[in-house]
């Protein structure tokens, strides 16, 4: 059993006892069990922590980065082999479900979809980049995949959450479908001409409070589809300098800080109902792309609190299974994409990477890898856990 990193951490001089009591707390998992045991048995806080330290037979080691990297070529080489023939991505049945598509028409689609597509070509390129490989097969794919994605936009050169082999559902609109196939293309092409339409109806779809709901039929505004819609319209501006979408992007902005709640965000506005992890690592990526730096006070403010609140959400995984991770708060996300996308907000917010919650996280997904590179059973967890190791990897080691 090693006690390295309970040893650096009670051996820290900069923190009070309480802060080394809540940061070993989430290792070892709440600090009122650390509290509970000590009262039972009469001993010191520092007692409790090894005697859990020692039943839960933690172990730390630090994170190689061959092991790294060959987790994420093996990733890579799954998502590859997974572009259907019309060079698109999709796997979710259960996604199709919930928009309540007839099984009839199902069975016509490949269940490719913009959001799987995108997610899929964001990972890919993301690694040619870090690698450096100049593999012709991997540019042919991702071109294939930008395709694909302009090929099957609808009437609005928007897109929806329906496999877009549909016609019958091709027409929806859809806020976080369309800013995440803008970040896509943009990311690739940096095709302003051929977007500059989706992006005008992005604007138009703004409520003048400033956020965004999820489509034209959505009254109420979303966290996530608000923090989609500016990241969007930042890579826009970033990519055409003559286009200045300031007001737009600041309305929105403003509109996210007024409505963070205990340092966490809920689906909609203040007060709607409890801080949801996905929405939460959302705003995060929004604020911090705006304002990388951190230079507006509020701005700041608004990123330490959703830090500390996505830190305090960590989570052993069961009472007999040694892991920290972020769990699924929604339905419809998995464990493994939750935790890959809260450990992407969090360094791109600064945290450092040798954290606690870092390090046990990204050891927690690695764990998780099948025989064949994919990481479970829901589509969109593989390309999520590729950008979060190959973010990982950038700020542990740099490029190699």
């Amino acid at each position: 059993m090693s006690y390295r990193l309970i040893d650096i951490i009670l051996k820290d001089e900069k923190k009070t006892d309480e802060e080394k009591k809540k940061i070993i707390g989430r290792l070892l998992k709440t600090k009122e069990e650390i509290d509970r045991l000590a009262k039972e048995k009469d001993i010191s806080v520092f007692e409790a922590i090894e005697s859990i330290a020692e039943e839960k037979n933690i172990d730390i080691e630090p994170i190689k980065y061959d092991t790294l990297r060959e987790a994420v070529e093996k990733g890579v080489g799954w998502l590859k082999s997974e572009q259907h023939t019309n060079n698109g991505w999709g796997w979710d049945i259960l996604q199709m479900f919930k928009y309540k598509i007839p099984e009839n028409e199902l069975k016509k689609s490949t269940l490719t979809t913009a959001w799987s597509t995108s997610v899929s070509i964001l990972a890919l390129n993301e690694w040619q980049k870090y690698s450096g490989d100049q593999d012709h097969l991997l540019k042919e794919i991702i071109k294939r995949g930008i395709e694909y994605l302009k090929k099957n936009c609808n009437q609005d050169s928007c897109w929806g959450p329906y496999p877009l082999d549909l016609p019958s559902f091709k027409e929806n609109t859809n806020v976080f479908d369309t800013s995440i196939s803008v970040l896509a293309i943009l990311g690739i092409e940096k095709d302003v001409e051929f977007v500059s339409k989706a992006v005008e109806k992005l604007q138009s779809l703004q409520k003048e409070n400033g956020g965004w709901a999820p489509s034209e039929e959505d009254e109420k505004n979303d966290v996530g589809a608000t923090s989609l819609a500016i990241q969007a319209l930042i890579k826009y501006n970033q990519t055409d300098k003559w286009w200045h979408p300031k007001k737009n992007i600041e309305k929105g902005i403003k509109w996210l800080i007024e409505n963070q709640q205990d340092g966490g965000w809920s689906d909609g506005e203040k007060g709607s109902g409890v801080s949801f992890l996905t929405r939460t690592y959302d705003a995060l990526e929004a604020l911090v792309r705006y304002d990388p730096e951190f230079n507006g006070p509020r701005i700041k403010e608004a990123v330490e609190k959703g830090i500390e609140w996505l830190l305090d959400s960590i989570r052993f995984e069961s009472e007999d299974e040694i892991g920290l991770a972020w769990r699924s708060d929604k339905i419809e996300m998995s464990d493994i994409e939750n935790t890959a996308t809260a450990i992407i907000a969090l360094l791109d917010c600064g945290v450092d990477p040798t954290s606690l919650e870092i390090e046990e996280g990204i050891k927690w997904l690695l764990e998780r890898q099948k025989e064949d590179g994919r990481w479970g059973s829901v589509g969109f967890d593989t390309p999520c856990v590729i950008l979060c190791l190959i973010k990982f990897m950038e700020k542990m080691y740099g490029k190699r």
